[in-house]
């Protein structure tokens, strides 16, 4: 079964992707800032690609556009 990650970002600067982190932590979501370059932020991690692109949805739907990566 595959493993989905939502990236919300990917940024040549550790700066810019921490910034992002910040700001999606303090709206109460689960964020992991993925060492790079490139820095890639991921929302949530989750098994299946239904609840994955859920979340992906409501991202974007907030402004911010995300992507789904199987890991």
């Amino acid at each position: 079964m595959s493993r989905f990650h939502v990236q919300v970002g990917a940024f040549d600067t550790r700066q810019n992707a921490a910034a992002l982190a910040l700001r999606l932590r303090s709206l109460g979501y689960a964020v992991t800032l993925v060492e790079g370059p490139p820095y890639r932020v991921w929302v949530g991690g989750y098994v299946d690609g239904t609840t994955a692109q859920a979340l992906a949805d409501n991202l974007d739907k907030a402004g911010f556009p995300a992507i789904l990566t199987p890991r």
